[in-house]
């Protein structure tokens, strides 16, 4: 028999419950046994009437071990929310039909909505939009098929800032198969994807250095043999003055070539400047000639559309500066405007001139003293791109670029700022997008240097039939060191292969007071060759005559092996100079 004790409260409860509304459904209760214990349960009853007497007929549902099952799955509740709420990563859960039924703390950061904001249907409205169509159609795939799946994206907050993630997902199910829904997790990968865009950028510009590299050693060979080719049409200019009167048509002729061939040697030097194979020292200099160096180059690099107009002030006053750093900013900032004209083409405008930095100007740059300056300003007014505001804030920072993958490294504009910087200059930006940009540095001016009075003309030196031993392997640019030496009133002796020469020389070390070398021969090369020489017979006077030297002038000087190094072409009178004063110095 059960015997079961309701507090009378209660009963009158549910009783008054009952004949207000007819029945009682999940009517809780503490009730009690005979014995004392005390459970809980669940009353559920209704009115019948029998044989016209009311009736009430109720069910009782012992709760017990309901409740202590709950009891129980308490504290792995507690556990699942305390690790949810700190978990590193987002976490998610959604029913069978995809619609987000749970979101952790660390979700609703990564994406900047609330927890309200991402159930249901609410989250791909924070996928950025280049990735929404692939990332929805393929969560939709996902449910449609009941499968697990993961993707990689980004998500937009509403401050603008985006994150790159990974999110992944899997499909669980009841114990009879039938789909349960989805759970997954978002993870922020951002700091990696920076990390790679950074590995990928300076393996980018380890390639651009090693091309450029490749690229200063081909204009190293090419200047070396157009120099001596060169040194050949100077040296015959030269001899053929000296068979000429006075006045002779001819000179007239010869004037000309003298001045192709200077234009040639100049633009030999230009190559070697873009090739970054000669740093020059910072010296003053007027930046009207740097400039007009830089954009010849450019003209014939620069697509037919591209217009370029130069409005260059010869006027304007010298500026401490490194012209390899110039010439490489000029470059910079006229091939990043050039990208940035639309197919059609336009216009790029270079304009060099003299200025005055303003104090206003000065305090809001302070790495710019207020005063006289040379302004260099590029602009691509009405006819490039433009840029953001955002895109400003960050232009000069390393790896930065606005163009498309794999159509540039981010390093030019950071060279471009370093190099200014370094002169002591400031760079200005103004764009607007669709408008076009216009960069405006500035560099103080420096005062010129005291105009001397011309020197009278030197007479050239001669010898006195002093023996000379030319060794050269162009038959062109050897003859011509030849000749001119004879001409000076030397005795020469030419020879061709550096072998044959220390053959020569090693059967008399005493039979040659000077020696002239070039530097790049085949098999033996002159610094070999000198040093042969300097150990048959030290104090020999070297001269090293070359078509491009590079870091080796400074390197055969130091070595005391050569007592002078001349560049090809070598004119007459350099040739003559260098000749009296080594064989002078010798005693």
């Amino acid at each position: 028999e059960l015997q079961l004790w309701v507090d009378p409260a209660v009963g009158n409860r549910y009783l008054a419950e009952l004949q207000l509304h007819g029945a009682v459904r999940g009517f809780e209760a503490e009730i009690s046994r005979k014995n004392g214990e005390v459970f809980t349960v669940v009353y559920s009853g209704s009115l019948v009437t029998i044989a016209a007497q009311p009736y009430s007929l109720a069910s009782v549902l012992d709760l017990t071990d309901r409740l202590a099952t709950g009891a129980a799955l308490r504290p792995s509740k507690e556990r699942f929310r305390v690790l949810a709420e700190v978990s590193p990563v987002g976490i998610f859960s959604s029913d069978p039909a995809g619609r987000t039924t749970f979101v952790n703390r660390r979700w609703c950061e990564l994406a900047g909505l609330t927890v309200e904001q991402a159930l249901g249907d609410g989250w791909p409205a924070t996928l950025h939009p280049a990735d929404r169509p692939s990332v929805a159609a393929a969560w939709a795939e996902a449910v449609r098929a009941g499968e697990s799946s993961a993707a990689e994206f980004r998500f937009v907050r509403p401050d603008g800032s985006v994150r790159w993630l990974v999110g992944q997902s899997r499909a669980h199910r009841h114990a009879d198969g039938k789909l349960a829904g989805y759970v997954g997790t978002l993870t922020d990968v951002s700091n990696l994807k920076r990390a790679e865009e950074e590995r990928k950028q300076i393996e980018a510009q380890l390639r651009q250095s090693r091309t450029m590299e490749s690229l200063g050693t081909l204009a190293g060979g090419i200047a070396h043999d157009f120099n001596n080719i060169l040194n050949g049409t100077f040296g015959a200019i030269d001899l053929a003055r000296l068979e000429l009167p006075p006045g002779h048509p001819v000179s007239a002729w010869l004037d000309r070539i003298a001045a192709s061939s200077h234009r040639a040697r100049e633009l030999v030097r230009q190559t070697l400047t873009f090739g970054r194979r000669n740093a020059g020292e910072r010296l003053p200099q007027r930046l009207h000639l740097v400039v007009d160096a830089a954009l010849g180059l450019l003209r014939s690099s620069l697509p037919a559309r591209v217009e370029l107009d130069s409005r260059i002030s010869p006027d304007s006053p010298p500026v401490l500066a490194d012209a390899t750093q110039i010439h490489q900013v000029v470059l910079n900032l006229c091939t990043n405007a050039a990208h940035a004209l639309p197919d059609r083409g336009g216009k790029i405008t270079v304009t060099l001139d003299a200025t005055t930095v303003t104090a206003e100007q000065a305090a809001a740059h302070p790495e710019l003293p207020s005063g006289p300056a040379v302004r260099l300003c590029l602009a691509d007014n009405n006819s490039g791109s433009g840029m953001a505001a955002a895109t400003l804030e960050h232009l000069f920072g390393p790896f930065f670029t606005a163009k498309e993958t794999g159509a540039g490294t981010g390093l030019g504009l950071a060279v471009v700022h370093g190099i200014v910087k370094s002169h002591a200059g400031a760079i200005l930006v103004r764009s607007a997008v669709g408008i076009g940009s216009t960069f405006e540095i500035f560099f103080p001016a420096v005062a010129p240097a005291p105009a001397l009075p011309p020197a009278p003309p030197a007479a050239i030196p001669g010898g006195h039939g002093e023996r000379i031993l030319v060794v050269d392997d162009d038959n062109v640019s050897g003859f011509v060191i030849e000749k001119l030496v004879e001409v000076l009133g030397y005795t020469a002796t030419r020879c061709t292969r550096p072998e044959e020469a220390l053959v020569l020389f090693s059967a008399d070390p005493s039979g040659f007071d000077l020696v002239i070398s070039d530097l790049t021969m085949p098999g033996m090369n002159g610094e070999e060759l000198i040093g042969h020489l300097a150990a048959l017979r030290p104090n020999l006077p070297i001269v090293i005559a070359s078509g491009f030297l590079e870091n080796a002038r400074q390197r055969i000087l130091d070595r005391g092996i050569a007592r002078a190094v001349l560049d090809k072409p070598v004119s007459r009178d350099e040739l003559a100079r260098a000749l009296a004063q080594l064989l002078a110095a010798r005693g």
